[in-house]
């Protein structure tokens, strides 16, 4: 699985988790990023930058928006 599907993933079973479309980069982290891990290349040097990016390509594409540093709200 790519490190984009994995957040995606992720990010939904958070949001549906908390039943809020808003989540911080921390809640992420601290409930994911294990799966997320465990799902794409474990040997990954630096996951948490790794999730920085693909958080910030997820904006760029419409499908999340920031609503302060490290806050995040899924649009679709």
């Amino acid at each position: 699985m790519t490190w984009h599907e994995s957040v995606e993933k992720a990010i939904q079973r958070l949001t549906t988790r908390t039943r809020q479309r808003v989540f911080t980069r921390q809640d992420l982290i601290e409930t994911e990023l294990p799966q997320i891990i465990s799902e794409t290349d474990p040997g990954s040097g630096t996951p948490e930058q790794t999730l920085n990016r693909v958080l910030q390509e997820m904006r760029t594409k419409g499908a999340l928006d920031s609503e302060a540093p490290d806050i995040y709200r899924l649009l679709r």
